[in-house]
């Protein structure tokens, strides 16, 4: 079977729609403000050149001109623009899905899936976050294994019970005070 092409092996352009059309829209928009910026730089000495033109046939000569420029400018520089945005659209890819790839992991750790494996693709942006990631999940599967049978309901419950000693005028201080080295130890709010 033959390899096929990079364009084809992906799955998914659209990544982060709204950062990607953003992107792609920046990228028309300030196209075309440099298109009518280049656009007065051309057409302004032609103008001055045809309202001081002393003859009707110079003056025509310059309107054709004019016209000339007119009709073969503007259609270019709308497809440049539109070009370039659909360009950068595809492009913000790069972006977009390692951000999207570095969320869906992270989100996945919140709820105790630690990755085993996590890569960017070679020519992805945020290429450094790999070994961040990699790195928080190292910790986190240290400090599972470090204190097996701690899930977040139990924590929760830790919480509650610490919350509710101290809150209690009547508990020891004693026992306050086990219940807020608890929670601290365990890295919860006690309220």
């Amino acid at each position: 079977m033959e390899r096929q092409r990079w364009w084809w092996r992906r799955r998914q352009v659209i990544v982060d729609l709204p950062f990607q059309l953003k992107c792609g829209l920046f990228t028309v928009g300030s196209v075309l403000v440099y298109t009518l910026v280049f656009g007065f730089l051309i057409f302004y000495p032609l103008q001055q050149e045809l309202t001081a033109a002393p003859s009707i046939q110079e003056r025509a000569r310059i309107a054709r001109e004019i016209l000339a420029i007119h009709r073969r400018i503007w259609p270019g520089m709308l497809t440049v623009s539109l070009l370039a945005g659909l360009h950068l659209f595809v492009v913000s890819h790069r972006i977009a899905g390692p951000v999207y790839k570095v969320r869906r992991t992270i989100e996945e750790m919140l709820r105790g899936k630690l990755p085993e494996r996590f890569t960017l693709r070679r020519t992805d942006a945020f290429r450094h976050l790999e070994e961040v990631v990699r790195a928080l999940a190292d910790h986190l599967r240290d400090f599972s294994a470090r204190s097996p049978g701690v899930d977040p309901q139990t924590l929760e419950g830790v919480r509650a019970l610490c919350a509710a000693v101290l809150a209690d005028p009547q508990a020891q201080p004693e026992l306050q005070q086990q219940a807020r080295a608890l929670a601290a130890r365990l890295g919860i709010s006690a309220g």
